[in-house]
């Protein structure tokens, strides 16, 4: 974190240099993310609805980070696919719409800008998002699978990566 901030502080020209620069990064014990099995995909569709099941779709169609997910626009779709520039990499990419991602879509009502907008227009939050995603995660009994984790189906293609 210190090197983040010192690096900040030589481009607002408060430091000449960085003396965090060099210092290694601290892995963290984390488990790897798992992929989700497709009977777990099947419990979260069954269990989920509206912007829920939207945002699931979204995340598990496009293989993007949820952050990247809620920045999408409805003026981002170009075809059977969506254009996306990801947040962490500045990556351009053109994702083609999963079938069920398609009909999420075409369920889904035009509320705002972003297309997982709710109420009034208003943008879904990362917070919202997370609460929405991991009251249903729970209720399947998936809280080990990550959202942004894409799954292997047993015919040997991944969904989510949109790999096909």
């Amino acid at each position: 974190m210190l090197r983040i901030l010192f690096e900040h502080a030589i481009d607002k020209g408060w430091r000449p240099d960085n003396p965090a620069k060099g210092v290694s990064l601290l892995k963290a014990d984390t488990e790897p993310r798992e992929a989700w099995p497709e009977n777990m995909i099947e419990a979260f569709r069954m269990n989920a609805s509206g912007r829920t099941l939207l945002l699931f779709e979204l995340a598990l169609g496009t293989g993007q980070r949820i952050g990247d997910v809620l920045k999408m626009r409805w003026s981002d779709i170009d075809g059977d696919g969506i254009n996306v520039v990801q947040g962490k990499t500045g990556a351009r990419l053109w994702v083609p719409f999963t079938p069920h991602l398609k009909g999420v879509l075409a369920e889904t009502t035009k509320l705002g800008a972003t297309i997982s907008a709710w109420g009034i227009g208003k943008p879904t939050s990362y917070r919202g998002a997370a609460d929405l995603i991991m009251a249903v995660r729970r209720a399947i009994g998936a809280e080990k699978y990550d959202i942004h984790a894409c799954a292997s189906s047993p015919a040997g293609f991944m969904l989510g990566c949109n790999a096909r």
